[in-house]
């Protein structure tokens, strides 16, 4: 039930998901790269680059969290 959440988060926003995850790095990334392109869409002149990273960081946060997900709970830590 987490990894739909996740996934879904990062389907909504880009990297809150992964935030959630705690990976802090790559979700504070994800997260500052699609507002950053959100402003370039917002922008007149900058809308197509804008666009184009959104869709990239969108399928990094997607990507990135279906595969955190199934590698822990392929690699279980031992209790």
């Amino acid at each position: 039930m987490e990894k739909l959440f996740c996934i879904l988060l990062n389907f909504i926003l880009p990297g809150v998901g992964t935030l959630v995850l705690k990976r802090t790095l790559n979700g504070s990334l994800q997260l500052a790269l699609s507002l950053f392109s959100i402003l370039l869409i917002l922008t007149v002149w900058l809308t197509f680059y804008g666009l184009v990273l959104y869709a990239f960081v969108w399928l990094w946060a997607l990507i990135e969290a279906i595969l955190i997900k199934d590698a822990e709970s392929s690699n279980p830590t031992p209790q």
